[in-house]
């Protein structure tokens, strides 16, 4: 199967785009999983992670899954964050001053989840906070992840 992914932003559309591209891959019965991304003119960066849990729930169900075409703006991106290398791309040369770095954690992997946070999160354009309020702003973040797991 082929799906030329339109643009994505993170607003319920761009979620709403993800979620077809879930639900036509899974029901269709070829094994393989070509996102062509040549018709992309926009795709906002904080959506590679959600982007990423889709193509790896249909990893998961035992899709094999190649990213294609993809313009060079949005290349960047995805290669900054990480994402592309986890789908057979190079990882890219330059890291990048405010993106996290693209990791899939497991429902069990709580604590791993901790630890990144304690090391990608510092420099990453979040101001400067107490260190009591460091750990709460850690805390909400952990949180958010606790109940992604659970919801």
């Amino acid at each position: 199967m082929i799906y030329y992914l339109p643009n994505i932003s993170s607003d319920a559309a761009g979620f709403g785009e993800l979620a077809t591209l879930s639900d036509r891959a899974l029901a269709d019965t070829t094994p393989h999983l070509e996102v062509n991304l040549s018709r992309l003119a926009w795709f906002e960066a904080n959506m590679a992670a959600p982007l990423g849990v889709v193509l790896n729930k249909l990893t998961d169900a035992l899709k094999v899954v190649t990213i294609v075409e993809v313009p060079a703006p949005t290349e960047a991106i995805l290669r900054r964050n990480g994402l592309l290398a986890a789908f057979g791309y190079p990882p890219a040369t330059i890291k990048s001053r405010t993106a996290l770095p693209y990791q899939r954690f497991k429902l069990q992997d709580s604590a791993l989840f901790a630890q990144y946070l304690q090391e990608h999160l510092p420099g990453k354009g979040i101001p400067t906070m107490s260190t009591g309020l460091g750990k709460l702003f850690q805390q909400s973040l952990f949180e958010v992840f606790e109940n992604a797991i659970f919801h």
